[in-house]
């Protein structure tokens, strides 16, 4: 393992413009590493909100398995970093399974790969052919480049893809419904609000029964607090 190319390529992660280039930069930095699969995976916190669950994989098929697969990671392959316990439930979402799979690396040194930023978690995985020997510099090498790379894609996902993750799991409302929302936000009434618009109260109250179906929420007190977690109105 070249260490100037390793650290090259975690600094070109750092400076992806875009999530495809991400993507790749992530998987050079990976083969730097001496590794064949790479798997990140993030968290963001969004109270009140349910957390958004991202992640990125990389490397060739395993096993015939197909590219976002990692059921069949047994065998051979020893992962440099693992998880230090159950993900929660909500890693299903992406295809991923519950837990990463039994494998234990063969080295009693500690393999982590987590970084815990503000309002989010993440943990980087290496699947690797080679493991280096238990105490040794080249193991303390990886270990260290493993952890940086970890930092680095934490950073980079939460500027590139989150995002756009927020944006897609946030309910399109139409432009009159987000007046009407800001309103009601201000403690108007129904009828209060159809006078500053001038419409009817029917009108109004159309508009906001459909705010509620899109937030899938009862009240209009959840509409808000909902719709401000979001960002939908300030």
């Amino acid at each position: 393992m070249r260490e100037d190319r390793v650290l090259e390529r975690i600094a070109s992660v750092l400076a992806a413009e875009d999530e495809d280039q991400l993507h790749e930069r992530m998987g050079l930095a990976v083969e730097a590493l001496e590794g064949e699969h790479g798997l990140f995976r993030i968290r963001v916190m969004r109270p009140p909100l349910d957390p958004v669950h991202h992640a990125i994989r990389c490397g060739p098929p395993v096993r015939g398995a197909g590219r976002d697969s990692w059921d069949d990671l047994d065998g051979p392959y020893a992962f440099a970093a693992l998880d230090a316990g159950e993900p929660e439930p909500g890693w299903r979402r992406h295809g991923l399974p519950a837990q990463l799979p039994p494998i234990t690396p063969p080295s009693s040194a500690p393999w982590v790969a987590a970084h815990h930023g503000p309002g989010a978690d993440s943990v980087l995985s290496i699947a690797r052919t080679q493991v280096p020997r238990a105490g040794s510099a080249q193991e303390r090498r990886v270990a260290d480049a493993l952890r940086l790379l970890a930092g680095v894609l934490h950073v980079s996902v939460m500027r590139l893809a989150v995002p756009r993750l927020f944006a897609r799991l946030a309910p399109r409302l139409t432009e009159r419904e987000t007046t009407c929302l800001r309103w009601v936000a201000q403690g108007k009434s129904d009828g209060v609000v159809a006078t500053i618009l001038g419409v009817s109260d029917s009108a109004v109250h159309f508009h906001m029964t459909n705010v509620l179906r899109k937030l899938g929420v009862s009240t209009r007190t959840q509409a808000v607090a909902k719709a401000m977690a979001l960002g939908l109105i300030p």
